[in-house]
């Protein structure tokens, strides 16, 4: 073998690792590689323009064109999240007359998509507002013939001289029977209190309408917790009634978050007031304040959801890691998931908690709270938050980045991998050369020694001894028997 033929191998041996290098990036990384070197045209994702929230009113109008912009002149669909709020999804422009469906806070995600599902969306954020049947108000477009609620039966009079379908006298003066409705002045109880003590909260109740109604109250699942002053009981036109709801904790009750749905029913109408009593052990040891961060109280099905604690002693406690316990309930009291922690608690302590939530998880309000147990004694705090629907798969999908900026990292890798592969190809070219010259030169030895050369074999040897000592450990090895098969023939020294 020359030396031509050597520098032939390694150009192979190059080329082979170079192929691997590509079959290993074959992919995105390759094309964006491509792309870059070549010029090729890459993907881009379409960007919607910005879009304003929006607030309306019940029975009006909405039209509103949504636009977006493709630096590839792709073609784009739009598409939202609430089948309520249709979307054009050739012009994008929306659609519809707002109706109950609607009233309300809604969260609605406008996508927008090309041929290849690269899409761009913003969260719009639409508040319908207005009266609606059944608010108590005869208002706008309501009357007695689509409204009976608020407006009132419709007066209906005989013809003249005309009797009752009885037979039995006159219909009288057509009094008009108007719909009974209510209200209350809270919607939200949300109390502390400890072993063996009694809290008492009060809500007002007013009769709206013009008939005298019969109210229900229904404390349902809290029923071991609390006694309203009375469970029903009648309220005549525009009476208003302060009722008093006895909240106990007895002395042997467990410590714990308990949430519940207060209504305040008349015939079909239940107004519900959401209940959370935070029962905690009787000794008071520490001020705990939890809550969510203002802004982070709406979260989607599946988002993941945040809390901050800090814990400070009001009293003398001995420093120890204590057992904290995380749970989300619905106002029905049913618990949808927990997880549990320590902390080191001394004088002061703080942490915060994230957790995800269920992709099933029921739209609406939810308790987040957490339980502190210290020793035996058990302190909780809580907050309400409202899990809003889930977005739709197409809004899942992120905003990707351009093939080129994809391949970023794979093209340096690429470039650094194979910077390192030529460094150890040359070294190792290096070596197999070297050894390939000793051995040549180990055959010129023996030539002269088999024609009685000793002068000559003796001065070659000494350059193979020269070359020897340049070489790895490892090749080496491989003609050391025959240098000291020289050394002794040649008795050199």
């Amino acid at each position: 073998m020359n030396k031509n033929k050597i520098i032939a191998s390694s150009i192979i041996i190059a080329v082979a690792a170079i192929l691997v290098l590509i079959i290993f990036l074959l992919g995105d990384g390759i094309i964006g590689f491509v792309a870059i070197t070549f010029g090729a045209v890459v993907n881009n994702p379409p960007e919607l323009d910005s879009i304003e929230n929006q607030t309306l009113v019940l029975g009006n109008d909405f039209v509103y064109d949504a636009n977006a912009s493709d630096l590839d002149n792709h073609t784009l669909s739009f598409s939202t999240n609430y089948s309520i709020f249709p979307i054009n999804n050739v012009t994008g422009v929306i659609s519809f007359t707002a109706n109950m469906s609607h009233y309300g806070i809604k969260h609605v995600r406008i996508i927008v998509s090309d041929e290849f599902n690269w899409s761009d969306s913003q969260i719009i954020v639409f508040n319908v507002t207005g009266a609606y049947c059944g608010d108590g108000t005869c208002a706008g477009n309501e009357s007695c013939s689509n409204c009976p609620q608020d407006c009132g039966s419709c007066e209906t009079s005989l013809p003249s001289g005309g009797t009752s379908a009885g037979g039995g006298g006159s219909m009288g003066s057509g009094f008009v029977d108007k719909g009974g409705t209510f209200k209350i002045d809270r919607k939200l109880i949300r109390v502390r209190v400890k072993q063996g003590e009694t809290v008492i909260e009060s809500v007002e109740i007013k009769n709206t309408g013009v008939v005298p109604i019969e109210i229900i109250i229904d404390v349902n699942k809290l029923k071991n917790l609390i006694v309203p002053d009375e469970y029903a009981f009648s309220l005549e036109m525009g009476e208003s009634r302060v009722i008093n709801f006895t909240i106990y904790a007895k002395k042997d009750i467990v410590p714990d978050v308990y949430s519940g749905i207060i209504k305040i029913k008349f015939e079909e109408i239940a107004l519900p007031i959401n209940t959370i009593i935070e029962v905690e052990s009787s000794e008071a040891l520490f001020d705990i304040d939890f809550f969510i961060p203002i802004g982070l109280k709406e979260i989607e099905q599946g988002g993941i959801i945040r809390a901050d604690i800090s814990i400070s002693a009001i009293s003398q406690i001995e420093p120890m890691e204590s057992r904290l316990i995380y749970v989300i309930k619905d106002m029905d009291g049913n618990v949808i998931i927990s997880q549990e922690g320590t902390i080191l608690v001394g004088d002061s302590a703080s942490s915060y908690v994230e957790m995800k939530l269920p992709g099933d998880i029921d739209i609406g309000d939810h308790v987040f709270y957490v339980k502190l147990i210290y020793k035996d004694n058990m302190f909780m705090r809580s907050d309400l938050f409202t899990v809003i629907g889930e977005e739709s798969p197409l809004s899942l999908v992120e905003k990707p980045a351009p093939i080129w900026e994809e391949s970023y990292f794979k093209i340096i890798s690429f470039i650094a991998v194979f910077f390192v592969a030529s460094i150890l190809a040359y070294m190792a070219f290096t070596n197999f050369a070297v050894l390939y010259n000793i051995k040549a030169m180990i055959a010129n030895v023996d030539k002269h020694i088999k024609d009685g050369e000793l002068d000559e074999a003796k001065s070659a040897y000494l350059k193979v001894k020269d070359l020897y000592h340049k070489l790895s450990k490892r090749t080496k090895k491989k003609v050391y028997l025959k240098c000291m098969e020289f050394h002794r023939k040649l008795n050199m020294k």
